[in-house]
């Protein structure tokens, strides 16, 4: 059988499959991740994986933050059932929970030629497109990463990079109950990198089936790829599955 021409799969355009979650344990997640990055680094065709999920309420501190960047007493962790987690990615300190969209990209970034800054420059600018789609307005300050409404940080980064795969990627407060949020500082020792939400800056936009819908018809393009696919859920996590209407694949 014929194979494909090594000039014409460097031509071609690699696909994003979407996979849509309802919520998601933490470790589930970061299993499933590490398994389709492995699978990643075995193939050729550049393919984009994006996990789209909500998480239980928790608390991860990347390898650019501390817990003094958490202002929220152990007791009070204790009883409110927050665990705190130190995870291998880029970023700071971030709270997790219901109506926080946590998106996480598995993209071969030696495969499609890409530093990680063109990368990141690639994912940020596709969640300001997003943005602008459901009328929030956003903006960007110098060398740092992240977009910033007037009640605070709306999307934060948190991603790293192992053999060439890229791996977790950011979080988008939609619609959270926010008392707890803005006790954490998302950059460390910054206290304009506490969190804000779509729904406070723009409450239309903070509906997660309409951020979901945005975020597959504009990433994709910001990825420089042609073609899409969404699924509900993965086999691997087969009791996650989002229970609604899919989305139109590109």
């Amino acid at each position: 059988m014929a194979g494909r021409s090594p000039s014409r799969s460097r031509r071609a355009t690699p696909a994003v499959h979407f996979h849509l979650f309802g919520q998601v344990p933490l470790e589930d997640m970061h299993n499933l991740q590490r398994r389709l990055a492995y699978e990643a680094a075995s193939r050729d065709d550049g393919r984009i994986t994006i996990l789209a999920c909500e998480h239980e309420p928790l608390i991860t501190i990347g390898r650019g933050g501390s817990r003094a960047d958490i202002r929220i007493a152990f007791d009070e962790l204790s009883r409110q059932q927050i665990e705190v987690q130190y995870v291998a990615r880029g970023g700071g300190s971030l709270l997790h929970g219901p109506g926080q969209l946590a998106v996480y990209v598995i993209a071969p970034l030696g495969r499609l030629r890409w530093t990680i800054g063109n990368f990141l420059r690639r994912l940020q600018a596709g969640l300001a497109t997003m943005f602008d789609e459901l009328l929030v307005r956003h903006r960007q300050r110098p060398g740092q990463l992240g977009l910033w409404g007037n009640s605070g940080l709306l999307a934060v980064f948190g991603v790293s990079v192992r053999h060439g795969i890229s791996l977790h990627g950011v979080a988008i407060n939609v619609n959270p109950e926010m008392r707890l949020y803005r006790r954490v500082l998302a950059h460390s020792g910054d206290p304009q990198s506490c969190l804000g939400s779509l729904l406070t800056e723009h409450p239309p936009a903070g509906r997660m089936a309409a951020v979901r819908s945005t975020l597959i018809a504009t990433l994709p393009s910001a990825l420089g790829c042609e073609t899409c696919q969404v699924f509900s859920g993965h086999p691997l996590l087969p009791d996650t599955t989002l229970d609604r209407e899919l989305p139109r694949a590109a």
